[in-house]
C-alpha cells in the first residue's frame, strides 16, 4: 500500500550510522556511498520506511535477497492477543459488533490493528475509522499502529490518502458536516467497508459529562444499534475495563445484561485484567507509598471481591477538599514532592539508570503549577537541573505539544498535570506516580495508576520493578487507593504448603512425618498462602536501612537485621514472612539497597547535545510527506500574493496548480503525495516563469 520513493541525502546517513560500516546482512564493509537502504519488511509486502524496518546492506545482498521478507518486524502478538483474535474476528464477521475490555497497558493499540489486518485479509474489511476520547489520543493512536503493525493512519481528517489504512479523529470532532462525510466514507458499498474502533467507549455513556449526550448520539447516527441496525461493516469496542451503568446510559454499539435496580452492565467478548498481565510480567505491580515513604503491602489472602473489574460510570464520591487545601500548602507540596523524587531516583537506578518519570496528577490546575514550580526548586537546591513539565488545558495548544515532547524525550523528567495524561496517555518511561487528585472513581484511579505499570525492554532482561504510587496520608485516600488497587499488588507467595501445630510452614513435606523444625508430628494441608506466626496477616517493611545493615520490621517489632551485603539472608528473611512473589521479590529489595547507596540525584542526566547526539534520523510517513509538500505550495501562493496578484488572482493560481495534478476543489488533504509533487512542481515553474519575464527574484527555497 505504500508508494516508493527516493530517501533523501539526511536520510541515507541515518541509516547508514546505525550500520556501523558494515552490511547488515553478510558483514562485509560498506561505504556512505555505495549501499543500499534495505526493507526488511519488503515494499512488495507494504513494509514501510521506518528506522524499525529499515537496513544498511551491501548491493550484492540487496540485488540477491529480491522482494521477499528478510523479517516482519512488527511487533509480534502477545499471548492474550493471539487468544482473542480468533475469538473477535469471528464476532464481527457473524455479529458487526465485538467489545473487549483489555487493562491499561495490555496492548488495545495493537490488537485493534491486528483485527483491521485479519479482517482486510479475509476481504470482509477495507479501512478503518478510530474515535477516541481525547485529542491528545490522536496522533498517539497513529503512530501506535504504524510503530506495531506498519498501518498509517491519517489524523483529524475524515478522509485518508491513497496508501494509508484509514483516519483516527477523537469523539468530539463527530458534527453535523463530518459525520456525513463518515457515513460516504463508511458506505459498505464501492470498497470503502469499515472498521469502526472506538477506544475507551464507556465514556459515550458518561451522562454525567456534558459532552457524552452529543457523543452517544453521533456514535448511533455513524455506527447504528448493536444486534439491529448496525450500518458499517464492523465495530470493536475497547475499553480498559468492564462498566455498570444505568439504564439510560446504555451505548448502541454495545451489548448489556441487566443487574437489577435499573442497572446495566456492559458484556465483554473477550476480558483481559490487569492482574493476568502482571503474572505474565507484562505489567508492573504496584506499590503505595504514604507520604513519608513508607511502603504498604496489601493484604491479598482474605480479599473475595465479586466483579472486582467492574467500575460504575456514576460513582459520585464526596469533594476531597482535604487534598485541595494540602495541595496549597508549601509544607505539604515540599514534603510529597520530596517523596515523589526519592521514588523516582529509586526507579532511576533499579532500572539501569534508564531516563525513569514521574506524573503528578494535581486537584488543579493552580496546583498542578505550584507542584512544577516545587519539583524544579528543589532540583536547582540539589545542584541540577530542572525537570518538571506542564501540560494543563490553560496552556491550550501547547500542553498536547508537551505531552509529545514528555513521551519521547529521553531524559529523567517529572510531567505536572490534571487530567490530561491520565487515561490513554502513552509514555512507558513513567515508573512513578505522585496522586493528589480529588477524583477518586474506581475507573478513573485504575486509568491514571496504569501510567506506571507498563515494563520497560530492561525489565523484560533482568526482572520488573514495582510501579510506586505515592499518596498524602489520608485515611480515606489511603482507604479508596488500596481497595481498588489490591489486585495490583499479588506480592503474597501463594504456593501451597503445609503447616505445623507450631506454626512453621513448609512448601515441600511428605503426607506424614515430622515436622523439621519442632517435634510436631502433623502438618495441617494450606490452600492458600500461609500465615504469618499468630495467625493473623499483617504487612511487613523495610524499617531501616543503612551502609551496613537492613531491619525488616511489622510495624510494631523488628523482625530481623542483618548485614546489608548478604543478600540472601536478606532474600530468605523476607520470603520466611510471607511479603513476596519472586517475581517481584528481587527487584524490590535492589530498589531498598540503592535508596542508601544514592550519590548525586539523577546523575547522568545528558545535557541537550548529547540528548540531540543520540537522535535517530527517520524515515517520514506519508502524511509527513504531504504536509510538507503542501506546506511549500501554499508559501509560493504567498509569494504570488504579494507580487503577482494583478498577472493573476491567488484564487484562480491556485485553482490551476491543483487543475494541473487533478486534484479536486478543496481535495489536497486528500490527494496522493505524487498528486501534490505534481501539483508543486507546477506552481514552481509558473513562478519561475513570472520571475525571468518581469526580473523579479524567486522566493527562497526555490532558487536553487
Amino acid at each position: 500500500m505504500s508508494d516508493r520513493r527516493k530517501l533523501s541525502r539526511t536520510e541515507r546517513e541515518g541509516i547508514f550510522l546505525r550500520s556501523d560500516g558494515q552490511c547488515q546482512k553478510c558483514g562485509d564493509p560498506i561505504t556512505i556511498d555505495y549501499f543500499h537502504a534495505a526493507h526488511l519488511r519488503s515494499h512488495k509486502n507494504h513494509g514501510p520506511a521506518i528506522p524499525e524496518n529499515m537496513e544498511a546492506w551491501c548491493v550484492p545482498c540487496n540485488l540477491t535477497w529480491g522482494s521477499a521478507d528478510a523479517k516482519d518486524t512488527r511487533f509480534q502478538p502477545r499471548e492474550w492477543q493471539q487468544e482473542a483474535l480468533d475469538k473477535i474476528v469471528k464476532r464481527i464477521i457473524n455479529d458487526q459488533v465485538a467489545t473487549v475490555s483489555a487493562a491499561p497497558g495490555a496492548g488495545k493499540t495493537t490488537f485493534a490493528g491486528l483485527v483491521f489486518e485479519a479482517l482486510h485479509g479475509l476481504d470482509v474489511i477495507d479501512r478503518m475509522l478510530v474515535l477516541v476520547p481525547r485529542k491528545t489520543l490522536v496522533e498517539q493512536w497513529a503512530e501506535g499502529l504504524q510503530k506495531a503493525r506498519h498501518l498509517e493512519l491519517k489524523c483529524n481528517h475524515e478522509v485518508e490518502r491513497a496508501g494509508q489504512h484509514g483516519v483516527v479523529n477523537s469523539y468530539q470532532s463527530l458534527n453535523d458536516s463530518s459525520l456525513e462525510i463518515h457515513q460516504t466514507m463508511s458506505d459498505n458499498k464501492d470498497g470503502r467497508r469499515t472498521l469502526v474502533v472506538l477506544d475507551e467507549v464507556h465514556h459515550v455513556g458518561e451522562k454525567h459529562l456534558k459532552e457524552s449526550a452529543a457523543w452517544a448520539k453521533n456514535v448511533k447516527k455513524l455506527a447504528g444499534v448493536v444486534d439491529q441496525d448496525i450500518t458499517v461493516r464492523g465495530v470493536l469496542n475497547l475499553s480498559g475495563t468492564l462498566w455498570r451503568s444505568r439504564g439510560d446510559e446504555r451505548i448502541s454499539t454495545v451489548r448489556y445484561i441487566d443487574v437489577g435496580d435499573g442497572r446495566i452492565r456492559a458484556q465483554a467478548d473477550y476480558t483481559v485484567s490487569a492482574e493476568q498481565l502482571i503474572a505474565l510480567g507484562q505489567l508492573r505491580p504496584v506499590d503505595i507509598y504514604r507520604l513519608n515513604a513508607r511502603v504498604e503491602v496489601s493484604d491479598t489472602q482474605s480479599d473475595t471481591v465479586t466483579e472486582a473489574d467492574v467500575c460504575d460510570l456514576d460513582e459520585k464520591p464526596a469533594a476531597r477538599a482535604a487534598m485541595l487545601a494540602l495541595s496549597q500548602s508549601e509544607d505539604y507540596r515540599e514534603a510529597f514532592v520530596a517523596a515523589v523524587l526519592d521514588r523516582l531516583e529509586a526507579a532511576h537506578r533499579a532500572l539501569g539508570k534508564y531516563h525513569a518519570k514521574a506524573l503528578i496528577v494535581a486537584p488543579g490546575q493552580k496546583e498542578a503549577y505550584l507542584f512544577r514550580d516545587e519539583v524544579d526548586r528543589q532540583m536547582k537546591e540539589r545542584g541540577w537541573p530542572p525537570l518538571a513539565e506542564i501540560a494543563v488545558s490553560e496552556e491550550g495548544p501547547n500542553a498536547i505539544d508537551t505531552l509529545r515532547k514528555f513521551r519521547t524525550s529521553k531524559r529523567v523528567g517529572v510531567l505536572c498535570t490534571v487530567g490530561m495524561a491520565g487515561e490513554g496517555y502513552d509514555c512507558s518511561d513513567i515508573a512513578v506516580i505522585g496522586y493528589a487528585s480529588r477524583t477518586l472513581t474506581k475507573m478513573y484511579i485504575h486509568q491514571v495508576i496504569a501510567r506506571a505499570m507498563r515494563v520497560t525492554d530492561y525489565e523484560r532482561q533482568n526482572g520488573v520493578i514495582p510501579a510506586a504510587v505515592v499518596i498524602p496520608d489520608i485515611p480515606e485516600l489511603v482507604e479508596h487507593l488500596v481497595e481498588y488497587l489490591k489486585a495490583y499488588n499479588p506480592d503474597v507467595a501463594s504456593t501451597p504448603g503445609k503447616i505445623c501445630g507450631c506454626g512453621h510452614y513448609e512448601t515441600s513435606h511428605p503426607e506424614s512425618g515430622p515436622c523439621t523444625e519442632c517435634p510436631c508430628p502433623i502438618f495441617t494441608p494450606l490452600t492458600g498462602p500461609p500465615p504469618p506466626p499468630g495467625g493473623n496477616r499483617f504487612d511487613v517493611l523495610v524499617q531501616e536501612v543503612s551502609q551496613q545493615r537492613v531491619t525488616i520490621s511489622d510495624g510494631r517489632e523488628a523482625l530481623s537485621s542483618f548485614a546489608v551485603n548478604d543478600l540472601s539472608v536478606f532474600v530468605s528473611a523476607l520470603v520466611a514472612r510471607n511479603v513476596s512473589g519472586a517475581e517481584v521479590l528481587a527487584p524490590r529489595i535492589l530498589v531498598a539497597l540503592n535508596d542508601f547507596r544514592m550519590q548525586q540525584p539523577f546523575d547522568d542526566i545528558p545535557d541537550v547535545d548529547s540528548m540531540m547526539a543520540d537522535v535517530k534520523t527517520r524515515q517520514r510517513t506519508t502524511e509527513e510527506r504531504a504536509q510538507t509538500l503542501q506546506k511549500r505550495i501554499r508559501v509560493l501562493e504567498g509569494w504570488w500574493k504579494h507580487n503577482a496578484e494583478s498577472e493573476c488572482p491567488v484564487p484562480v493560481f491556485a485553482w490551476k496548480v491543483n487543475q494541473a495534478a487533478s486534484i479536486p476543489k478543496g481535495g489536497r488533504e486528500s490527494a496522493t503525495v505524487d498528486q501534490l509533487a505534481v501539483a508543486l512542481d507546477f506552481a514552481r515553474e509558473t513562478v519561475a516563469e513570472f520571475c525571468r519575464r518581469t526580473g523579479k527574484k524567486m522566493p527562497k527555497r526555490f532558487d536553487g
